[in-house]
């Protein structure tokens, strides 16, 4: 199941986090969040992550921070998200987790995380280690300075390149 948070103010509308019942103590701190960033590195992460839920009990949940600019409409977004394809549905299915997706449209990421996610929320992220700065690692030191506990996957992307 996919679920779409716009997260915008829109003449007197609501956002994500003003949702009636939305406070940090209503969601179950055993969820496990896995951050979309490429389709590898995210099945990848949701792996580890499904290992690490099933450890303490919680569920997994895919979130892509699809951004937009202020010129396009957050309401009515054009094409869908990679998390949101059938394809990545069937490989999700494939890597055998009951994972929920969620594709949160928002205009500043930083913003939108302090919506979705509770603060030291666990979030696994997928990605490789380099020298220079990947979108991974843009999100995992954006996490960890927000106070977030970021598990960050490797192996399985860099194994996969040295096999062919």
């Amino acid at each position: 199941m996919t679920e779409t948070l716009p997260l915008f103010r829109a003449s007197g509308g609501r956002t994500a986090s003003d949702r009636p019942g939305r406070r940090s103590t209503g969601r179950a701190p055993q969820q496990v969040y896995v951050l979309y960033t490429d389709v590898e590195e995210t099945l990848c992460a949701v792996r580890v992550a499904d290992q690490l839920a099933s450890a303490i009990g919680g569920g997994v949940t895919v979130i892509h921070f699809r951004m937009f600019g202020f010129a396009e409409p957050l309401d009515h977004p054009a094409g869908l998200s990679p998390v949101e394809t059938d394809a990545f549905k069937a490989r999700l299915a494939a890597v055998d987790c009951d994972a929920r997706v969620r594709v949160c449209l928002c205009r500043n990421a930083r913003e939108a995380l302090r919506s979705v996610l509770d603060r030291h929320s666990l979030v696994v992220i997928g990605g490789r280690r380099r020298w220079w700065p990947t979108p991974s690692n843009h999100w995992r030191r954006m996490l960890e300075a927000e106070g977030y506990v970021v598990v960050f996957v490797t192996g399985a992307v860099e194994a996969r390149e040295f096999d062919g």
